[in-house]
């Protein structure tokens, strides 16, 4: 089930069993009396609708190849006439991004105390978002007087065993998650739960089925958190599902910045990437790469005797601008521009304003004279 960009497991009991409807698909298809037409088969990908273009952002179009059977992804930003840098036309076969996923996944190494680091990660990140050390000790002394409170309820009659075990056990789950708070919607115990099945989907990559490694991308990925570079065929970059990026920051190699939360950026692509144009990939428009670039402008141009680029005003402002013209010249400023048809921005430099400000002076100074 998908909820809010997210897939979850389905908790209501199937009302059939994969066998039962099979039998239910051969009884109504031997019921069906149309003619019957051969099956187009369907190519699976393990990355379709998940991986995307570093540079124009756009989902890779999932395709095979009439002769050599090859399966690619190509990039259809010229075809749709949307800018791409590498020129939207370029593709990479689907067994080499399947192999470099798989080569990232093993590069994670967990230490021993892995699950401490979490949360130790978890509560700092809790504490810059404004949950402070001293409002977590008030919520526990809340709680531990609750407690007390609860079972004095208890030895005076007024709430059974049954109410006692429920009330106690919401306590300790209270006490139990701040010790390790919730961050960003994600709690500790799916961080940890998501931790122990990693390892597991790493070890089953290379010999799983295509359609088990679209599985565990889906797990793994947000849609169209796998970017790739198709001009130089290395994966640049993953936004994992929340609850496994704290786990996958953990990757040998890849590195996250405070412009570009939640996107974990390999190391191999950002040493490889030295371009610096105008078309930067939107997912890293406003990121590092961005920031670089204008920290190495304003270098320029404080050292440089003249500027990169030419910034002189097609009509300056005047020196000491005023912010409108007194009512008393109204009447002058009319005259001058009406009657004397003299240019507006001359009567503007008299004036010391701009020549939007006489315009509207003359329009003004016109609906007065009617009235």
């Amino acid at each position: 089930m998908k909820y809010k960009e997210q897939r979850h497991r389905g908790l209501h009991p199937a009302a059939f069993t994969y066998e039962e409807w099979q039998k239910i698909r051969s009884v109504t298809d031997s019921m069906h009396h149309a003619a019957k037409r051969s099956e187009r088969g369907r190519n699976i990908y393990e990355f379709a609708g998940y991986i995307a273009c570093i540079h124009c952002g756009l989902p890779l179009r999932c395709q095979g190849h009439a002769v050599t059977k090859h399966l690619y992804y190509r990039d259809t930003a010229k075809s749709r006439r949307l800018p791409c840098s590498n020129g939207g036309e370029l593709t990479i076969r689907a067994d080499l991004a399947t192999q470099q996923f798989g080569e990232l996944l093993r590069s994670l190494r967990l230490p021993d105390n892995w699950r401490e680091l979490i949360r130790q990660q978890m509560v700092t990140e809790a504490q810059a978002a404004g949950t402070t050390p001293e409002s977590i000790e008030r919520e526990k002394e809340r709680l531990k007087l609750k407690k007390t409170r609860i079972l004095k309820q208890h030895r005076e009659g007024y709430i059974d065993d049954e109410e006692l075990y429920g009330e106690m056990a919401a306590v300790e789950l209270a006490l139990k998650h701040l010790d390790a708070p919730e961050v960003n919607g994600v709690k500790y115990e799916e961080v940890v739960e998501a931790g122990e099945h990693l390892p597991g989907m790493t070890a089953l990559w290379d010999v799983a089925t295509v359609q088990e490694r679209n599985e565990m991308i889906m797990i793994l990925l947000q849609p169209g958190g796998l970017y790739y570079d198709l001009e130089n065929k290395i994966v640049a970059a993953i936004k994992p599902q929340p609850a496994f990026l704290p786990i996958l920051r953990m990757l040998s190699g890849v590195v996250e910045y405070d412009e570009a939360k939640g996107l974990l950026v390999t190391e191999r692509w950002q040493d490889r990437n030295r371009r610096a144009t105008a078309s930067l990939s939107p997912v890293l428009t406003s990121s590092f790469l961005y920031q670089k670039l204008q920290r190495l402008l304003e270098q320029i141009s404080n050292t440089a005797p003249h500027s990169l680029l030419p910034t002189t005003k097609r009509h300056p402002g005047p020196k000491k601008p005023r912010h409108g013209i007194p009512p008393e010249e109204w009447p002058t400023v009319l005259r001058r521009v009406v009657e004397n048809q003299e240019p507006l921005r001359n009567v503007a430099e008299d004036y010391g304003v701009s020549y939007e400000t006489v315009r509207r002076t003359v329009l003004s100074a016109q609906k007065k004279a009617v009235l």
